[in-house]
């Protein structure tokens, strides 16, 4: 897993952004692959209850910084369900809300599958390429079952379109909001706040 850590003080308090990505090959060091399914999970779903109650201050800036933060939290989650079970999670828009284009020109719908063609064929005329037959049958061959814990490629596009995903990370937003602002107007402690184990 590769984790980005940043901390910000204020009034006495530690405040952390975290994120963390299921790493995927290829990888610069091999060891980054042997992933601990359990010790994922648990990361996950502490980062998750931590935001949920305001101990940790997790939200991107900007007026949508805090559903960006629950699509994130709620993602690895699912992540985590998905590695446990093999089974998908939700529908992957894959090809349709996103798509990979590679320096070269190759287009793909996602980094999992083999490329699709590429826009030089195309006279780089990207909405022809987009809606050929070939990109018609990638689009199929996803919707009738394909999953990966892929975050770019299938769930950053596909969980805000998946209703039940959406209403559970609203909800998350909700409580992520509601907790920080209890923590922003709950008096400074001198000493600082705990940090759990």
């Amino acid at each position: 897993m590769r984790r980005t850590l940043k901390t910000y003080p204020k009034r006495g308090a530690l405040y952390i952004a975290l994120n963390f990505n299921y790493i995927r090959p290829p990888a610069a060091d091999l060891q980054e692959l042997e992933i601990d399914r359990a010790r994922y999970a648990k990361l996950g779903s502490m980062i998750d209850e931590d935001s949920r109650h305001g101990e940790i201050k997790n939200n991107y800036s900007g007026k949508t910084g805090f559903f960006k933060a629950a699509i994130d939290i709620y993602m690895h989650g699912l992540i985590a369900k998905t590695v446990e079970t093999q089974q998908a999670q939700m529908k992957c828009y894959a090809g349709t809300a996103g798509g990979v284009i590679y320096d070269e020109g190759t287009v793909s719908s996602c980094e999992n599958l083999e490329p699709v063609g590429n826009l030089r064929d195309y006279d780089w005329n990207f909405r022809e390429l987009w809606f050929s037959p070939a990109m018609q049958a990638r689009r199929k061959k996803v919707a009738d079952g394909c999953f990966c814990t892929h975050e770019s490629n299938s769930y950053y596009p596909s969980l805000p379109l998946n209703p039940k995903h959406l209403i559970q990370i609203k909800k998350l937003e909700r409580e992520m909001k509601k907790a920080q602002t209890a923590a922003n107007s709950a008096p400074s402690q001198a000493d600082g706040m705990g940090a759990r184990a």
